[in-house]
């Protein structure tokens, strides 16, 4: 059954912070998400569909916690990411989407958005924690676990801040570039169980690695 489209934009102390940039695993979470070939707001049927996180934001204690994942075509996903839409010059088509899946006229259309950066503009201004438990909420909505470091597992990935870069690449540690972490074959973690133990990443620490300053994407010219 189809939902409305509600705007719910992302804090700037938030930007860059999403499953998608810590998720080993989010190539297999998307999959499963949009499996069912229907966008989730409008009933599209299509195959070019995007994985959404809905995120629920507690203004009393400025922390946010993963409420759903769904399937959503890219009018709704552009819609969805109004000020994007926006800088992208298609502000326009964004709001025409608004307002035809919603059944609403342009003027309470246009309120509504205007609303929604009202509430981006006071969350802006404080800092936000994500909530502990976004790895097993991740798996209770989509049954895709999303563990870093299990058994099976022959990477070891490391939670590194970057003055200890030079450090793990001595130790055999390397850069994966998709996931945004470094990481050392589970033989040599397993050879020298000492020496990468400040950096591990406890099995399933998704909320650790979304709250860490360091997990803000670092360019190549950095490393």
């Amino acid at each position: 059954m189809a939902r409305p489209l509600k705007i719910n934009l992302v804090p700037t102390s938030l930007w860059n912070k999403n499953l998608a940039h810590v998720l080993p695993n989010w190539t297999e979470v998307r999959n499963k998400v949009c499996s069912c070939g229907c966008c989730a707001i409008c009933d599209t049927q299509t195959t070019k569909l995007h994985a959404h996180e809905v995120w629920k934001y507690d203004d009393d204690n400025h922390t946010v916690d993963l409420d759903d994942i769904i399937p959503v075509c890219e009018n709704c996903h552009m819609a969805l990411h109004f000020g994007k839409a926006n800088v992208d010059g298609k502000s326009k088509e964004a709001l025409r989407w608004y307002c035809q899946v919603n059944g609403l006229p342009r003027e309470l259309a246009k309120h509504q958005i205007n609303s929604a950066f009202e509430w981006w503009r006071i969350r802006s201004d404080y800092p936000w924690e994500f909530v502990p438990g976004i790895g097993d909420k991740v798996e209770a909505i989509t049954g895709v676990s999303c563990r870093f470091n299990s058994p099976g597992s022959d990477r070891v990935y490391l939670k590194v801040p970057f003055a200890d870069k030079d450090t793990v690449k001595g130790l055999g540690g390397r850069w994966d570039p998709l996931k945004k972490l470094w990481w050392v074959s589970r033989d040599n973690a397993e050879k020298h169980p000492g020496a990468f133990s400040s950096w591990m990443i406890p099995d399933g620490d998704v909320t650790a690695l979304l709250n860490g300053a360091e997990n803000q994407i670092l360019s190549d010219r950095n490393r």
